[in-house]
């Protein structure tokens, strides 16, 4: 399912409305926001909490590219996940989101 989701999106108007959020913050690993928002779509999607998405994304080539990440990229663990759907809250993203999508 994802990857038929994946084509049938056009991603630029997420890529806008998250170009707000820095790609990195001192200390921390580097994922491209729109990467990350799929993540969290992925995770709304299958009924995932974070360690199962972090499990999943490491798992599943289907979410993998979903996601954009190749199978020699890092994924993201449970506390990145979990730090990026905090920061779209925070910042009031997370509804502009979904009413886009």
């Amino acid at each position: 399912m994802p990857d038929e989701l994946n084509g049938l999106q056009d991603w630029s108007a997420f890529e806008r409305l998250l170009a707000v959020i820095p790609v990195v913050a001192k200390g921390e690993p580097s994922f491209p926001p729109l990467m990350m928002f799929k993540v969290i779509l992925l995770q709304r999607w299958y009924g995932l909490g974070d360690p199962a998405m972090e499990d999943a994304l490491f798992d599943r080539l289907s979410f993998q590219r979903f996601a954009g990440l190749s199978l020699e990229d890092e994924t993201p663990d449970h506390s990145t996940i979990s730090r990026f759907r905090e920061r779209l809250t925070k910042d009031g993203l997370i509804e502009s989101l979904f009413a886009e999508l």
